[in-house]
């Protein structure tokens, strides 16, 4: 059994008109409400003029459950809001129990050596990941993640629980083992600090939604559950009207950019194999960015005939592009920044030194 024993405080404090200003908080009972799928506590400040709703929600009869924090500034100022994260836990747990962490890179410019992290979770053990719209981890700077992690426990039932955010922009997750304490944050990435959030008179402010779940029965179990609630509750119910939703797809960004002509035909051969529906190449094919033609020296015999293979085996053949981004590159076709008829539709000028990464326009470091 998994014991949250952390309280989740409400702000004891905003600022307004460049002054600290203390909040205190009285339960709405009027305005509060549960059932067997929402509970919704309701806080109201009279000065300044706010309300907060702390939400749990279960929309459905199995997977995890959903929390939000919504805070609204019913004031005629407006206020500025400490870091609030979606959610904080403080799992009571033996000291003795042998622990599980796992959690998964992103992709980001090239796949990671490891990829999907299983660590021991000991005491003093102490972790931070991070996401973001677009992962590009400077040299020696932590891969970031995908915003979600699992715990469980190594014994006969692997019973864990996992915690994960429904939001694509700056969002940190948190997770410190000490003695008899397991304790997490998930939400809001507050670096770099301080950080303050700005309300307006008559707006809200929304903590990204998390989702909490337990699990039994290993990594495969949990999975198998996660897999199930997303389609019935993150997905587009329509989209499930198709009988041919979703894809299965082998992307072949698992080699990187050493894609080429005889490692193309050697995945999709085993795509068919495996089942597959389509076999996708990502970045690596091309001459060069904004050079959208196929390098001649890892397919010599072009891209037709990888497609005509695809589809001879019954499969669908994607292709990775950025049609749009530009570069340096001087062969016929390409998409050259010092082109005059190119560089007058791009959105930003360039340094003299510029150069690209090699397969976004991005500067080079």
């Amino acid at each position: 059994m998994w014991k949250n024993r952390g309280a989740e405080p409400l702000p004891d404090s905003v600022e307004s008109e460049g002054k600290k200003i203390a909040v205190r908080w009285e339960w709405n009972r009027a305005a509060s409400h549960s059932d067997a799928q929402e509970i919704s506590f309701v806080y109201d400040s009279a000065s300044p003029k706010l309300r907060l709703t702390w939400e749990w929600q279960a929309r459905t009869d199995h997977g995890p459950i959903e929390h939000q924090i919504r805070i609204e500034n019913l004031d005629d100022h407006e206020v500025w809001l400490p870091f609030i994260d979606s959610i904080r836990l403080d799992w009571e747990c033996d000291s003795r129990a042998s622990l599980e962490h796992l959690y998964i890179d992103k992709g980001a410019g090239s796949p990671s050596a490891v990829g999907t992290h299983v660590v021991p979770l000991q005491s003093g053990y102490r972790w931070e990941g991070t996401s973001s719209t677009y992962a590009h981890p400077e040299t020696g700077e932590a891969r970031e993640i995908i915003p979600w992690f699992l715990v469980e426990r190594k014994d006969g039932t692997q019973s864990g629980w996992y915690v994960g955010i429904e939001f694509s922009a700056r969002t940190r997750l948190a997770l410190e083992r000490a003695g008899r304490s397991l304790r997490s944050a998930a939400g809001l990435n507050p670096n770099p600090g301080p950080f303050k959030t700005r309300l307006k008179s008559g707006d809200s402010f929304e903590t990204p939604m998390v989702f909490l779940g337990g699990t039994e029965g290993g990594i495969d179990a949990t999975g198998i559950a996660l897999r199930r609630w997303v389609r019935d509750v993150l997905t587009n119910p329509a989209d499930w009207k198709n009988p041919h939703y979703p894809t299965l797809v082998n992307n072949s960004w698992g080699s990187g950019e050493a894609i080429n002509e005889d490692l193309a035909m050697h995945m999709l051969r085993d795509s068919a194999e495996l089942g597959f529906e389509m076999f996708h190449i990502d970045a690596g094919w091309f001459r060069g960015v904004g050079d959208w033609y196929p390098d001649p020296k890892k397919f010599p015999h072009g891209l037709a005939p990888i497609a005509d293979e695809a589809h001879r085996l019954g499969l669908k053949f994607g292709l990775w592009c950025a049609w749009t981004q530009a570069a340096l590159d001087t062969e016929p076709g390409a998409l050259n920044l010092r082109d005059p008829r190119v560089n007058d539709w791009v959105v930003a000028d360039t340094a003299a030194g510029w150069e690209p990464e090699p397969h976004r326009d991005r500067p080079s470091t």
